[in-house]
């Protein structure tokens, strides 16, 4: 915790620890970082109830909807993008690299597609398997003090969820 500092990770559990009880009555929830309200340097729009709507019901099976990061496409360009602005300690973001190459292998790993997560939606209730990954995400955070999120989601989506119909991400 100290690395990261309370507030980082107060923030970090609000996005990827459980969801709240208050919450349950809900089928989807839409996550919107701070950042949205201010610079919003990705160009996040939050869409039309009707759009929404009309995705849910198309994509009645998926869990979670994410969008494409503006700017990079792969986590390893994220990984290099963050160090290069000290965004992430070396050593730190190394250790968790390694343990990721082990996990996944190096050429799966640096294929890994890279999300914006400053906005996402994803399901409510009957989404056990979205939990654990975004548990995962935080649990992970924790463990190698990693400071960025997007650093580590697609690891845990791909580990927990694997890319089969009811989990995938579109």
């Amino acid at each position: 915790v100290r690395a990261l500092g309370a507030n980082k990770v107060a923030v970090k559990w609000l996005k990827f620890g459980p969801l709240r009880k208050e919450l349950a009555s809900y089928k989807w929830v839409i996550h919107i970082d701070s950042s949205y309200f201010g610079r919003n340097p990705n160009g996040y729009r939050i869409p039309p109830y009707k759009e929404l709507k009309r995705l849910f019901e198309r994509h009645r099976s998926v869990n979670l909807f994410l969008y494409k990061h503006p700017n990079r496409w792969k986590i390893p360009q994220e990984w290099e993008h963050t160090l290069a602005q000290k965004l992430e300690d070396h050593g730190r973001l190394q250790a968790f690299r390694a343990r990721i190459y082990a996990t996944f292998g190096r050429d799966r790993a640096d294929a890994m597609p890279l999300f914006a997560l400053g906005m996402f939606v994803r399901k409510v209730n009957d989404a056990s398997s979205l939990d654990r990954a975004m548990r995962a995400t935080f649990d992970a955070m924790l463990r190698f003090q990693i400071r960025r999120d997007q650093n580590v989601n697609s690891f845990m989506l791909f580990a927990y969820l694997r890319p089969s119909a009811p989990n995938r991400t579109l």
